[in-house]
């Protein structure tokens, strides 16, 4: 008996072993049939191509490496600065690359330019500068055509990204996005791809506008050995890229334009729906004064279309009139107080949305002073708290002794609470308030007697939009634009004066300037600087640049440039833009340097380059705004392929012979 036990024990774990590797094969097969092909494949350079028959272990070690790094990075098996980071590491301990290789990109000029840039970015974001142009974008109405309400966003949103970072400007235009698909009743779809993509092909228009570019121009600076056909060493203009680069956002622009319309070529969809299971909900009250430029004169129905049925605005406070779930027609008026019921993410996008929309309770003649340096805090109310149970909100020393004012309250009851005003709600043990404070609040405050947990939400401060400081930020943005192109100084130095001005002036905090850098982002870049330093000295570079030499020699410099633009392009597509610039950068040095194609241009080849790295379109996960755009749109992996793929090809065929005829003579 113990003996069949013991048997059909095994025989019940061998099962289940075999059911897991069945379902791991079933899962994984596609995996499995990638490993064998690059197996076979690295085993046919290694005996048919001559350039790999002389690379070295390092040669090949470090090979192994960049494709398992690839591997993972297309398989998201953790944050790519963390990959970036470990295939470094293992590149180093082979001494596959020497230490001054592997820092290279802590000490490079490009990646502190874009690391400042986005501190500038932040501030002009932040001053709500773009409010300028809302009265613009939102004049869209029922009788304009979609074709009338993209041209109106795409120019100009395009020609904005060729000064800023195209991300905070996407981000910041959303909110309008959001009021022009209420008021036209277009489809999301329709109009947040066509948007993201316009920004990426704004970015080819200067130097700055996409931080490829950024990143090309300071690798082949860094490099030293690349010179143009006079022996000279290499120079980025600021509009250096702007002769092909205008051409690249023209036609891009035109195939969106006439395209997006056209249902088969991109459907209508609507945005996802939040999602409501297990959130908290809040009560938020927001006073409307003058400033509220986006809020006064809408109706109660464009503020609620488009969010879940938990967001909606559910009282309306106007002098002693208080109105319960308002009509849909009526009207908001300057002076109302609006209460919101709601998530916090929907809340707290209301609250960004419109610099005008104050806190209850603090007056609007004092808004620079009080405002200006606060963010916001999600607390919840200690049972053992002194200060502020059982008490009213007016009763407590929140501006005080806290320095913060309340915006909203948790809904326990439910949405009567609205029925008062926000200032006779009594507080409750356990009960959660946002408030907006000081930043020395989480500070002194962390682990006071009266809160049990205090949460700061990261970069979420209010928005200034007042004259003087969307004046003085555009001011400072003109001058690290228009500087750098004089030759006076460099884009670098115009950049870090420009963000020391803006954070002296008031324009953005130093917390904000903090949360405002992608530490991510800068991280993946200088650690695929290093892994791009091991790709040229372990001799992987020179290796495929000798093969692409071989195979496409005939063709001339053209045929180079081609390749240069298709490969990037197609691998920009599964990995990170600067990823892929990086890894591809030792390959194109490579191949500069050896000669073999007569006549072919450095610039040429570097402005391929910076325009493969932005031409992102047919996939989601390619760039960071088409996740943006993807979630915001409520868009399929199909609709990319079906809308991105002829617009990567149309590129090509305008990007390569750009680059030929404009730099190769």
């Amino acid at each position: 008996r113990r003996q069949d036990a013991t048997m059909e024990t095994a025989m019940k774990r061998w099962n289940e072993w075999n059911e897991k590797v069945k379902s791991c094969c079933s899962k994984r097969w596609g995996t499995g049939v990638a490993i064998l092909g690059v197996t076979f494949g690295l085993i046919a350079l290694g005996l048919f191509a001559p350039p790999f028959q002389e690379l070295g272990w390092k040669g090949w070690f470090s090979l192994a490496v960049i494709i398992v790094l690839l591997f993972g990075l297309v398989h998201e098996v953790g944050p790519t600065h963390v990959q970036f980071a470990t295939a470094l590491g293992v590149l180093v301990v082979f001494q596959c690359v020497d230490s001054e290789g592997a820092l290279a990109g802590f000490s490079n000029q490009g990646i502190s330019t874009i690391t400042v840039l986005f501190i500038v970015a932040a501030a002009i974001t932040r001053t709500n500068s773009l409010v300028l142009l809302c009265p613009f974008f939102t004049s869209a109405h029922r009788k304009n055509s979609l074709r009338s309400v993209l041209a109106k966003l795409c120019i100009p949103l395009g020609a904005a990204s060729m000064f800023l970072n195209s991300t905070p400007i996407y981000v910041s235009v959303l909110p309008v996005l959001s009021k022009i698909v209420k008021t036209t009743g277009i489809a999301p779809s329709k109009i947040m791809m066509p948007v993201s993509i316009s920004l990426i092909l704004g970015g080819t228009l200067s130097l700055i506008g996409n931080m490829n570019n950024l990143l090309v121009a300071s690798l082949a600076v860094d490099d030293g050995g690349l010179v143009d056909r006079d022996g000279q060493p290499l120079q980025f203009g600021y509009f250096g890229i702007s002769k092909v680069g205008s051409i690249y956002f023209a036609v891009g622009l035109v195939y969106v334009w006439l395209l997006a319309p056209i249902e088969g070529m991109l459907p209508s969809r609507h945005g996802a729906q939040l999602a409501t299971k297990n959130v908290r909900l809040y009560l938020l009250f927001l006073k409307v004064t003058s400033r509220a430029k986006m809020t006064i004169g809408c109706s109660v129905k464009d503020l609620e279309r488009g969010v879940s049925t938990t967001d909606r605005l559910v009282e309306l406070h106007r002098g002693d009139e208080v109105l319960v779930a308002p009509g849909q027609d009526t009207v908001i008026l300057e002076g109302d107080t609006l209460v919101f019921h709601g998530q916090l993410e929907t809340l707290i996008n209301i609250y960004k949305g419109d610099g005008g929309l104050y806190p209850v309770g603090i007056e609007e003649e004092l808004v620079d002073s009080a405002r200006l340096n606060c963010s916001l805090y999600e607390v919840a109310v200690s049972c053992n708290s002194t200060l502020l149970l059982g008490k009213a909100i007016r009763e407590t020393c929140f501006p005080g002794h806290f320095k913060g004012v309340v915006l909203a309250v948790t809904s326990h009851k439910g949405t009567d609470l609205g029925i008062e005003k926000l200032g006779d709600h009594v507080i409750e043990g356990g009960e959660t308030l946002l408030i907006e404070a000081r930043p020395s609040f989480y500070r002194q405050f962390a682990t006071d007697q009266n809160f049990s947990t205090v949460h700061p939400l990261e970069g979420v401060s209010p928005p200034i939009d007042d004259w003087l400081h969307i004046t003085a930020g555009l001011i400072i943005l003109a001058a690290v634009v228009a500087i750098p192109p004089t030759g006076i100084v460099s884009i670098w130095v115009t950049a870090i004066g420009g963000s020391m001005l803006l954070v002296a002036t008031g324009c953005i905090s130093l917390q904000d300037a903090y949360s405002a850098v992608d530490i991510s982002l800068v991280l993946t870049i200088s650690f695929s600087f290093g892994v791009g330093a091991a790709v040229q000295q372990s001799g992987v570079g020179l290796a495929i640049a000798n093969s692409m030499v071989i195979c496409l020699s005939p063709l001339g410099p053209i045929g180079i440039i081609a390749a240069i633009y298709i490969c990037v392009g197609l691998l920009t597509e599964v990995i990170t833009n600067a990823g892929a610039v990086a890894l591809f950068f030792p390959i194109v040095s490579s191949i500069l340097k050896d000669g073999s194609v007569v006549g072919l241009n450095s610039y040429a080849a570097c402005y391929a380059l910076m325009l493969a790295g932005s031409a992102s379109f047919i996939t989601p996960i390619g760039h960071q705004l088409n996740l943006m755009a993807h979630a915001a749109g409520g868009y399929k992996y199909s609709d990319w392929l079906r809308f991105g793929l002829p617009l990567q090809i149309l590129l090509g065929i305008v990007g390569v012979p750009g680059c030929f005829f404009f730099y190769q003579g």
